[in-house]
């Protein structure tokens, strides 16, 4: 993958891995690492184990967050930044979950990606990207709801409102094709192109 990219002029601006805090055993995370810096990016996509807080008995809370703890030391170690990605069926499918996760770990290497959540309104989703602003690292962009997957370009409005709420430039990274054509491509990218203006 490095050489493709050296060979097509393209940067890796994060690895998104399917690492499970609390559950992927954390010194593997060094070869999470390694592969990222081959990549180009010392930026990796993490998840937030299974289930959010209030889900969780006091040990299983406990293990969770001891693995952070020790996942934010690897991080610190090897200068490398490690992102929650936020989505339901994790631990920062709710709001307080997630600031309190964010502020506990209170490190620089410790942050999150951020995308709308499919099941929820537009209200509610500025909401939680008012709450976690600070931490966020980079943005998912689609447009989907609880069933369906849409043109990037009907939720342009959308879009616009939720880069408001952001205090400075982050990453937007557009994650699917509404169709899952890579025909599609150019004319997502140019609904992308529109909302960062």
């Amino acid at each position: 993958l490095a050489q493709l990219q050296a060979q097509f002029g393209v940067s890796c601006c994060s690895y998104g891995t399917y690492f499970r805090l609390g559950e992927t055993p954390t010194d593997e995370l060094e070869y999470y690492i390694s592969a990222a810096k081959t990549l180009g990016t010392n930026v990796l996509r993490l998840w937030a184990g299974r289930r959010c807080g209030k889900d969780m008995s006091i040990s299983e809370l406990d293990k969770f967050m001891d693995s952070c703890w020790r996942a934010v030391d690897i991080a610190e170690r090897e200068n490398v930044t490690l992102c929650l990605e936020c989505h339901d069926k994790t631990f920062t499918e709710r709001l307080d979950d997630a600031v309190m996760l964010m502020d506990n770990a209170d490190s620089d290497r410790f942050r999150m990606y951020w995308q709308p959540f499919r099941d929820r309104s537009v209200e509610e989703n500025l909401e939680y990207l008012t709450a976690v602003e600070k931490y966020v690292e980079h943005i998912h962009v689609f447009n989907w709801d609880a069933a369906n997957r849409y043109p990037l370009a009907d939720a342009i409005p959308t879009w616009k409102r939720y880069l408001s709420v952001l205090s400075r430039p982050r990453m937007m990274l557009l994650e699917f094709m509404p169709d899952n054509e890579l025909s599609s491509l150019p004319t997502e990218a140019d609904a992308l192109r529109e909302i960062i203006k």
